[in-house]
């Protein structure tokens, strides 16, 4: 197969055309993330130090947002933002690509995907859970489950349903807060004390 001719039409000239500024391994990218300020290579070697997702993993700090963790990996609810539910869940090791994974840490996110999506849907206004990853901010794997409400569906609802794109940058502003409020702290709870294997201990 010809993989030089794109199937479909390529707006913005993404496959041909001037290329941009090469990144080397060894450039540093500055950046926020959950309002913190980060500093790491394009590779993501340089940030088991700094690195934001690390610092979740075993900082005392958050354990009021700590939900529940194995030896493998670890799940606590995003930082900064006022939505209750809306949870990271990630390896415990610095892991920039899925390739990376262990078996063991493969089967260990799947399995807390599948207990996390279980669980927010069956709360009262949660009706999907939005799993993403992207690694643009912070390379360090982690998988965004964001809850989709109710009330978002009604204010981003189109013709052919419900645009979760819109809705997903949209709350991820439109909620941004400085701390962590009661609301999302008791939904924290909730789900920590729901949790079918509790180790709530990020140790």
């Amino acid at each position: 197969m010809d993989f030089s001719t794109p199937r479909w039409p390529v707006p913005f000239r993404l496959l041909s055309g001037t290329a941009g500024k090469e990144v080397r391994k060894d450039d540093v990218i500055l950046s926020s993330y959950c309002g913190k300020s980060v500093q790491f290579n394009h590779s993501g070697e340089s940030m088991s130090q700094g690195c934001p997702v690390c610092a979740e993993m075993g900082s005392s700090k958050n354990q009021d947002r700590w939900i529940a963790g194995d030896s493998d990996c670890g799940l606590y609810q995003m930082g900064n933002i006022a939505l209750p539910g809306y949870l990271v869940l990630a390896p415990r090791r610095h892991v920039v690509r899925w390739t990376e994974l262990e078996r063991s840490e493969r089967e260990s996110l799947e399995r807390f995907r599948g207990v996390v999506e279980e669980m927010l849907l069956g709360t009262e206004v949660i009706r999907k859970v939005y799993f993403l990853s992207f690694g643009e901010v912070c390379p360090h794997l982690h998988i965004h489950c964001f809850p989709r409400t109710i009330w978002m569906a009604d204010d981003h609802s189109e013709a052919g349903g419900v645009d979760g794109a819109a809705v997903f940058v949209h709350y991820r502003k439109a909620l941004a807060c400085s701390g962590t409020p009661e609301e999302v702290l008791a939904m924290v709870r909730r789900l920590r004390n729901a949790f079918p294997e509790r180790r709530s201990s990020q140790k």
